[in-house]
């Protein structure tokens, strides 16, 4: 292979920076001829990689920068490798990812391994860290739906996302194989039918009993909330609003949004593989915000060890210090438990869905 070829296979296992092509096409040409003679690097080989991984958008024109009030058929759609012959025509518009964002832990993981249990209507999974759970803009085979469908023969694009895990963050995933349990199980979350419980690795040790935070989302910088901590509440009323708004993952209201846990348990390991202390802590959701968890101990002076995104109060130097993390990195955080309180197509009331034993003792025993 020539130095400067672009190649997607063997997975690099570093991170690659990013690149996006933006291109309008002036001749009529074939799409793989195109891909090969516009773009840096790329030749057959690759842009037949890129095509099957998903990295190449397509739209009849360039597309406007809000895609409000666009024509469906107008809109940019994902190419695949079955439109390498595409003829494109002159105004037509192409948007490559020629360093789509990888996922290389996808192809060290035991798949079938992770499957806790294959229902007719939905999957219940361990989902591991350093995977996203869905497909991201620029990759649609390194996801944990597209490595479960490739490993269990499901027809690709059958499981349907109903809640989410950070890349960073593993365990318990519900994906649903039907429409209709996929509204089942996101109503059951909105109505907190079914509840989850969180182990959690920090370095510092977080108070028992209820937390309640506002947060906002940050006006710059990366993506992520800000967290304040309400001091003057009332526990058993923040507790009774939470059976009559919708506290579930469905949020939902307007301005600062209410975060609510409860801490369980919180115990040091004095098994630490290195001199550094560390605590587990068993916590469980009363709201299901984004980052919430993350947010919520940063701001109670216990970030998540192997958190890049939060700090604790008085320990960032602003946006400098704070990034979004990378698919190479993991949490110190998983979603270990999912308690369902009703009779549903999950089971009966009172059932119980547990995730593997958490990477940090995993690899303790090993």
């Amino acid at each position: 292979m020539a130095s400067g070829v672009v190649r997607l296979f063997p997975v690099p296992r570093e991170p690659q920076p990013p690149r996006v092509e933006h291109h309008v096409v002036h001749a009529s040409a074939r799409l793989l001829d195109f891909l090969a003679s516009r773009i840096d690097g790329v030749d057959d080989v690759s842009g037949k990689e890129l095509l099957d991984i998903g990295a190449v958008w397509m739209a009849p024109a360039a597309p406007p920068r809000s895609t409000r009030g666009v024509p469906r058929g107008e809109r940019a759609r994902r190419l695949t490798v079955k439109d390498a012959a595409l003829a494109l025509e002159v105004g037509n518009y192409l948007r490559v990812h020629v360093s789509p964002k990888r996922f290389p832990a996808a192809y060290d993981v035991d798949w079938r391994g992770c499957v806790l249990v294959n229902g007719a209507e939905f999957i219940v999974a361990h989902k591991p860290a350093r995977v996203s759970v869905v497909p991201t803009v620029d990759n649609v085979r390194e996801s944990c739906l597209a490595m479960l469908e490739r490993e269990l023969g499901i027809e690709r694009d059958t499981l349907k996302p109903i809640h989410r895990l950070d890349v960073g963050t593993e365990g318990v995933l519900v994906l649903g194989k039907t429409s209709a349990f996929a509204k089942e199980f996101g109503d059951m979350l909105a109505k907190r039918e079914c509840t989850k419980v969180y182990r959690v690795l920090t370095t510092r040790e977080v108070p028992l009993g209820i937390h309640v935070h506002d947060c906002v989302p940050a006006p710059s910088g990366p993506r992520r909330m800000l967290f304040e901590l309400v001091e003057n509440y009332n526990e058993a009323e923040e507790i009774a609003k939470l059976r009559i708004r919708d506290a579930g993952e469905r949020g939902g209201e307007s301005g600062p949004q209410r975060c609510v846990l409860r801490v369980l348990e919180c115990a040091q390991m004095t098994d630490a593989a290195n001199d550094e202390c560390q605590y587990e802590t068993r916590v469980e959701l009363l709201t299901g915000r984004t980052h919430q968890i993350r947010g919520q101990f940063a701001a109670l002076g216990a970030p998540l060890v192997g958190e890049t995104l939060y700090r604790a109060p008085g320990e960032s130097n602003g946006d400098d210090d704070v990034r979004m993390q990378n698919p190479d990195e993991r949490l110190g955080l998983q979603a270990s438990e999912l308690h369902v309180h009703v009779d549903s197509s999950l089971g009966a009331a009172g059932t119980v869905f547990k995730a593997h034993e958490p990477w940090w003792v995993r690899e303790r025993h090993e």
